[in-house]
């Protein structure tokens, strides 16, 4: 059997977790961690990799889903092999299976890896590099805004090499973080199998040429890797690289851009979870209007003759209705998405931001108190439709709960949706108590 020609395109990380696995003939391209801060950034610099690679069989991305920057990416030439995880942690750990093992026992948990410590740091790290930018209170300040929700540091030994060094370095950052410590035994299944070709089974994704692909298949994959991860998991680990301070030549107006940013992209998802919300209630509205006209219809009906035929067809009737209002709240389940991993990536990048941004103005200007009222009136309206988005949701996530499970369809509908808008309303909550500490630390 002939080998294909590959070639290896990866993040730094898994990148040197896959030396020594790698055939020397084998070209691999290792990309830098910071791409992960941006997912339009990091498929863009992917789809450019792709579409200048030639002479290969297949591509092979040493990425997961990784907040949604490999979804929609294509190849005119061979085919793309994609492992189906979360992002690298699933990777690191040997599946996904095992990922949510670890969820499972305990959510609050920051991951570490020999590559990670190389190539992306660690939060101590960040930590001195904010004690010298702005002095040891501030710099606390922002550690605990920023990774006061973790309980436990896991480092994931994943078997290459003498990790002794790593280990210890691990250790020591969580008895600084005063975190639990555990050491994890990782495993490097999923990067053999994808050197050795064995691209068979729920493992993998593969996007084959344009002829043979279908985007809205694509999609649905990315859909459903999501909604197999039915908790914050991912953006515990993945959106870490929103936790490494901003780079030292990013100045006082990158800082404002960038809150700027965030706070667009997340005052527009907040907009449009609003309009889901309101397009599912009028769809919920019409489906129980045609169940009253339903029984209505039934109610009116002659008791003589006929009665357990007009039963079945009665109950036929209200089975589509009732499954019909599945498939829209399945609909809604599967627009939300998006939002939600957008709010995961730009509500702690807007915090966080808003911080350095306030600190920055305060040590080397001297701010008027128009001016540190305006910046806490931006604040306070991120806040404001914070709280009002989680109110139109817990209203909603409250009326769905209490429905009964009319048919199969309906009850896994909804206990998906149900699922889905608890975890929003955890995350959304986080910022708002974030956001509201530092209201009251800068008031």
């Amino acid at each position: 059997m002939n080998r294909c020609r590959i070639k290896i395109i990866t993040c730094m990380t898994v990148g040197e977790e896959l030396e020594g696995l790698v055939p020397k003939e084998t070209e691999m391209v290792s990309l830098e961690f910071g791409l992960h801060q941006s997912p339009d950034e990091l498929r863009s610099k992917l789809q450019e990799e792709i579409d200048r690679t030639r002479d290969v069989d297949a591509i092979l991305l040493g990425y997961g889903l990784c907040s949604m920057g490999t979804v929609g990416l294509s190849s005119s030439h061979c085919r793309l092999v994609i492992p189906h995880t979360h992002d690298c942690i699933g990777i690191f750990l040997g599946s996904n299976q095992k990922y949510e093992e670890q969820f499972q026992h305990e959510p609050g948990t920051y991951y570490l890896t020999k590559g990670w410590i190389n190539h992306v740091g660690d939060p101590y790290t960040v930590f001195l590099k904010w004690q010298k930018k702005y002095g040891t209170a501030k710099a606390r300040f922002c550690l605990k805004k920023t990774f006061g929700n973790y309980t436990r540091l896991a480092f994931i030994q994943t078997g290459k090499g003498d990790q002794t060094q790593y280990i210890a370095h691990a250790r020591k950052v969580a008895r600084k973080l005063g975190l639990r410590f555990e050491k994890i035994e990782g495993r490097r299944s999923i990067l053999k199998k994808m050197i050795s070709e064995e691209w068979d089974g729920n493992a993998w994704k593969l996007i084959k040429l344009p002829s043979q692909r279908d985007t809205n298949e694509i999609n649905k994959q990315s859909e459903q890797i999501t909604e197999e991860k039915e908790t914050s998991v991912t953006e515990i680990i993945a959106d870490s690289a929103d936790i490494i301070p901003v780079p030292e030549e990013d100045g006082y107006i990158d800082l404002i851009e960038e809150f700027n940013t965030a706070t667009e992209s997340i005052t527009f998802s907040f907009g449009k979870m609003s309009e889901y919300i309101l397009d599912i209630g009028d769809k919920f509205h019409i489906h129980t209007e045609s169940f009253n006209k339903l029984e209505k219809k039934y109610r009116n009906k002659p008791k003589t003759g006929g009665r357990i035929n007009n039963k079945l067809k009665y109950i036929a009737e209200v089975k589509k209705i009732v499954n019909n209002s599945a498939s829209d709240l399945e609909s809604y389940t599967a627009k939300m998405r998006p939002q939600i991993s957008t709010l995961k990536i730009y509500l702690p990048v807007t915090l966080n931001r808003f911080c350095d941004v306030y600190i920055f103005a305060n040590e080397n200007f001297e701010m008027s108190d128009e001016q540190k009222r305006k910046d806490t009136e931006s604040l306070l309206e991120v806040i404001v439709n914070m709280e009002t988005v989680v109110g139109q949701i817990i209203s909603f996530q409250e009326s769905i709960a209490n429905l009964p499970a009319f048919t199969a369809q309906f009850n896994k509908a909804r206990k998906h949706a149900a699922t889905l808008l608890g975890e929003l309303i955890a995350e959304i909550k986080i910022a708002i108590d974030q956001g509201n500490d530092i209201l009251k630390q800068i008031g």
